[in-house]
């Protein structure tokens, strides 16, 4: 119970200090799922995108 109540203090207590932290968090999660998303796309489509293809499409086009 002391953490929670801890926690409950420093955060969550006045509404000033709720809204930071609600902000802070909501920034920190819409990044962290922005990336992990980004980096599941490109994994799911390695080789079909043009940053992936790029080299071998102009390596051909010189020759």
């Amino acid at each position: 119970m002391g953490l929670g109540r801890s926690i409950h203090n420093i955060f969550f207590r006045r509404a000033s200090t709720f809204f930071v932290t609600i902000v802070v968090t909501a920034v920190f999660a819409e990044r962290t799922f922005d990336h992990a998303t980004a980096a599941l796309w490109d994994r799911m489509q390695r080789g079909k995108l043009w940053d992936h293809m790029k080299g071998e499409i102009e390596g051909q086009q010189e020759d």
